[in-house]
């Protein structure tokens, strides 16, 4: 492991071979992640958010709220891959937008309509293996939707970015007014139901603040607001509006934020931060993970579906295009006829070519590229193209290092959580 630390700063520069696959499919196991915007539109104006502000203008020609039919399709869809597979696991995200502008009621009906498709076509084996999970911004909670959430088993997940001053920055109303007060009413809400048993444990989803401190950030979620499961996901950024000090910033904040969590696990505490756990377990994994340059087989599918049931690509590409990606939606098509498609597998097999910038980076069969913590569309340049390393390659540099420095002799410190899960697609 400590080799890799001296390779990342440019001591030794061994030469991998690339990956350049033929051919994408899925294994016969694969796990399925269906991103699904319930509620098209939201009740807060993030100054990032990937859905309003980066220029793609597709969520004012959809629907503001999903159909019945629209979530019975999305149910058969789910339907099918057990038909053309057998996922280990399923997992509804029931996204926005912000799925509690809707009212419970209405939401309870769209669960209803989900659940009668997979009741009357999936057997009790493998509707255990489906999970519903909501993502919200946790500043309509109300006891009404807690009732629900219990109801239907459903794991909620909330948007906080950290203490009030960096949370407000960006995380802010219609009005241009931060929302951190609201979100942790809810929150707190929320975990006093988790308290009670009547719903699971509640994680947080921080998006990096380039200008905040990642220590500060960390140990507000941890300490104060008592989460034990988080993510930090990486801001939209790629080549054409690149900015070397965010990177930079970035790079500070994922450093500090590592070290307070480390200090965490070596104290006995069980704090599970995704990224940070891919990070080590990639590492770990790393004389296995060279896969085959002619032919990739897949565990995890991602597929995001809108209100309307557009079928889109992850969600860093957003910025990339206008309108719809290709003319798919989840009544017409199957999970596995996703990747058969031209565009998407043009976009799996981008996902897993290796950038030639990459050459003779020791971390490039841990990293691929970016590929293992970050998004493909944070590699895209200025032809559009992603064909370029992530422009959080430093970023990546620093937390792999970190990482195998802390498990050099020290396994027993790591969490294993979320370990072999994929980041997490969206906020």
């Amino acid at each position: 492991m400590l080799d890799i630390i001296s390779a990342s700063k440019g001591e030794k520069t061994p030469k991998y071979p690339f990956v350049n696959p033929q051919s994408v499919g899925y294994d016969k196991t694969a796990s399925l992640e269906v991103v699904f915007k319930i509620q098209e539109t939201c009740n807060i104006d993030c100054t990032y958010c990937y859905m309003y502000n980066v220029g793609n203008e597709l969520y004012k020609q959809l629907p503001t709220a999903a159909s019945l039919e629209t979530c019975k399709e999305v149910a058969r869809f789910i339907c099918v891959a057990f038909e053309e597979r057998d996922p280990t696991y399923v997992r509804l995200v029931l996204h926005g937008g912000e799925p509690m502008l809707m009212p419970a009621h209405r939401f309870e009906e769209r669960l209803v309509a989900i659940s009668s498709v997979l009741k009357n076509q999936l057997k009790p084996d493998q509707i255990d293996r489906i999970q519903f999970t909501l993502q919200t911004n946790a500043t309509l909670v109300t006891e009404e939707w807690i009732d629900l959430m219990a109801r239907w088993r459903i794991h909620p997940s909330v948007s906080i970015d950290g203490p009030a001053l960096v949370h407000n920055r960006r995380r802010i109303d219609k009005r241009k007014q931060g929302t951190y007060s609201s979100v942790v009413s809810g929150i707190l809400d929320l975990q006093g139901a988790a308290r009670e048993g009547r719903i699971s444990e509640i994680g947080a989803l921080a998006v990096i603040d380039p200008k905040a401190d990642g220590a500060v950030v960390y140990r507000h979620l941890v300490d104060d607001l008592d989460f034990s499961r988080l993510d930090f996901l990486f801001p939209f950024m790629n080549w054409t509006n690149f900015d070397e000090e965010e990177a930079k910033g970035v790079s500070e904040y994922v450093r500090a934020a590592f070290r307070e969590w480390l200090f965490d696990i070596s104290s006995g505490r069980d704090i599970a931060v995704r990224v940070f756990d891919r990070a080590i377990w990639t590492l770990r994994e790393i004389n296995n993970s060279l896969p085959d340059s002619a032919v990739i087989t897949l565990n995890h599918q991602v597929v995001i579906v809108e209100s309307d049931g557009t079928i889109m690509p992850e969600e860093s590409l957003r910025p990339t295009y206008n309108g719809r990606y290709a003319n798919l939606s989840v009544s017409e098509t199957s999970p596995q006829s996703i990747v058969e498609h031209p565009k998407f597998l043009e976009l799996e097999k981008t996902q897993m070519t290796w950038s030639e910038d990459c050459e003779g980076c020791a971390l490039i069969k841990a990293c691929k590229s970016g590929k293992s913590l970050g998004r493909i569309g944070m590699r895209i340049d200025r032809e559009g193209n992603a064909k370029s390393k992530s422009v959080y390659c430093d970023s990546y540099i620093q937390l792999y290092a970190a990482a195998a420095a802390s498990t050099t002799g020290r396994e027993s410190f790591i969490s294993r959580k979320f370990a072999n899960e994929p980041i997490q697609t969206s906020v």
